[in-house]
């Protein structure tokens, strides 16, 4: 159950984040584009990617009742990239990772189970994990960190996590679960980084992708700080 709501939590996160950088950088569009935006790209990213997963049911075909694991493996992880370029690339950025989630799942459910593609997916993170750490601690710029911005990231974060133990416990309230083992839940809950790694310094590079101007820029790194800092405070 842990790992499962985990596993959504972080899906949401990463979504709402998606949505709520594309319509900041938006601004050229129409104003009923912006707000239509988000939900949109939700939309386009479940359908992809449901679309996707049963597209992965059927190929490759079998071949005497096996599977070729390595072809399978190798097709999730080529649409996975395209979806998230090709998505980047038609500005809708928050549709690519949504439907690589959705084209996981979907896939998982057709084929069971499939030891190899977990093994090589798996493997993958291991040597991309540490990349995303090295990403983020090179996008601090240390001369835009204030003592104001320190103190006021430091008081958002402990007042968030504040609200994110308090609902976990009452989440999970009526599940048959006592006390202790709820406030081992809320506590599983809080946010270890991961998440803050893969998409913390999204937001400076789409700022300097589009060639925002210096403030934009300013609030991208800061944005960048508060990831480090949610890091360091929680992980």
């Amino acid at each position: 159950m842990l790992i499962s709501a985990s596993s959504f939590d972080d899906v949401l996160g990463n979504q709402c984040y998606m949505v709520c950088l594309s319509s900041a950088f938006s601004s050229d569009k129409p104003l009923y584009l912006q707000i239509i935006q988000g939900p949109l790209e939700i939309l386009i990213g479940v359908a992809q990617g449901a679309l996707l997963g049963v597209v992965l049911w059927v190929i490759p075909p079998t071949s005497s009742g096996k599977v070729d694991s390595r072809l399978r493996a190798l097709l999730i992880l080529s649409l996975g990239l395209s979806s998230v370029f090709g998505m980047s690339y038609l500005n809708f950025n928050g549709s690519g990772p949504l439907s690589v989630i959705v084209m996981s799942l979907t896939a998982i459910k057709g084929w069971k189970e499939d030891k190899f593609v977990t093994e090589v997916v798996d493997c993958l993170w291991m040597l991309g994990e540490p990349l995303l750490f090295g990403l983020v601690g090179r996008d601090i710029q240390f001369e835009f960190i204030t003592p104001e911005i320190l103190w006021k990231s430091l008081i958002i974060i402990f007042v968030a996590l504040c609200f994110r133990l308090v609902t976990a416990f009452f989440a999970v309230s009526g599940t048959g679960l006592n006390v202790k083992e709820r406030i081992f839940v809320s506590c599983s809950w809080i946010p270890k980084a991961t998440v803050q790694a893969a998409i913390g310094s999204y937001a400076l590079a789409v700022a300097v992708e589009k060639e925002a101007d210096e403030i934009v820029k300013g609030y991208s790194v800061t944005i960048v700080t508060v990831a480090v800092l949610i890091i360091l405070v929680s992980a």
